[in-house]
Formats: C-alpha cells, structure tokens, sequence
C-alpha cells in the first residue's frame, strides 16, 4: 500500500499540518501529488477535503490508525499541484504557515450570484396607452406621462432605468401597476 501526506481544510488555520492517508489499491492511479481528495476526518471521520502534497511507501506512523482516501476530485489539474509545491516551498523559505502559503497561491472561487432584474412593459394596447397619456398631461401627473412616453417609445424597460434615469418614483410605477396599465417581469 501506498500512502498520501495530506493538508486538510485550507480555510481554518488551526489545521497547519500534514496528515497522512493510506491510498486504495483502486485509486492508486488517479492519486498524484496536488490533486484533491475526499477524506474521513476527525473522531466523527466527517468527509474533508485535502490536497495531496506527497506519495511515499512507508507510513510515519502504526498503518492500523491510518485512514484511507474515499475519493479523487478528478477536476484537479497538473497546475493545481504545481501551486501546492511553490506553497510548501513558500512555507519553508519565509516561514509562513503551510495554510497561509496555500491561501495566497491557490485561486479563489467567486461567489456568484444571480441578479434579478425587473422589467415594466405596457399592459395595455399602444393606441390605449396614448389615450391615458393625454388624460395623465391635462391632470399634469408628470411620472405617469414620463412612464406612458417612455412605454410608448421602447416597449420594455428596466425598472431600475424609470427609477434612476427617468426619475419615477416607486409609487407612480405601483399606482400604474394597480390599475392595470402596466405590468412587471422578472428576469
């Protein structure tokens, strides 16, 4: 058998230490130095991931308290791997911690999150919505007949284009909204 020196969970920098895996006769293969890996951790053997940071044939330690790799992320690229050894060369030249070292050479994943942007469009015909225009410049509700003009010339907008660029307030975009001149999508 065949063992793994592992760094568990770079994102706590109470774990600055190597801890070795034993590597399954199946997964011999696929296990290579910066690859990552699920592992068994702690008392609970909660799965983790690690990165492998070196093969060697003999354990440190008695084999009958190691535990064996559960899988291989066969995302992890040749790169990956490449970052893991300028990080522990880091550690070793400056005396950073292996976590640290790892933190500043391995990419980070951007938290993305989907925007959500409204749109109004008229829910009324075009020659319904020029009616309603007239009537909104004769009672002189200015909101209401920048909203019908702008409606009338583009047939979608972004509600946050009313409220910023044509200067609608919120209540005259609810207003039209309730009585059923315009309606609203998400998108």
């Amino acid at each position: 058998m065949k063992y793994a020196e592992i760094i568990v969970d770079i994102s706590t920098q109470a774990l600055d230490r190597i801890f070795t895996y034993g590597i399954p006769e199946e997964l011999e293969q696929e296990v290579t130095v910066g690859c990552q890996v699920g592992i068994p951790f702690g008392s609970g053997n909660r799965e983790r991931k690690g990165y492998v940071m070196r093969i060697k044939d003999t354990p440190d330690y008695e084999e009958s308290k190691i535990k064996s790799i559960l899988r291989v992320n066969c995302d992890s690229s040749l790169a990956e791997g490449q970052l893991l050894m300028l990080a522990y060369w880091m550690k070793e030249q400056y005396g950073s911690t292996l976590v640290q070292a790892l933190m500043t050479v391995l990419p980070v994943k951007a938290k993305v999150q989907e925007k959500e942007v409204r749109y109004v469009q008229l829910a009324v015909s075009p020659q319904e919505g020029r009616q309603l225009l007239e009537g909104y410049e004769k009672k002189q509700h200015k909101g209401k007949v920048r909203l019908l003009q702008a409606l009338l010339e583009e047939s979608t907008i972004a509600r946050n284009v009313l409220t910023g660029v044509l200067h609608i307030a919120p209540s005259t975009i609810q207003a039209l909204l309730r009585d059923g001149v315009i309606e609203e999508s998400t998108r």
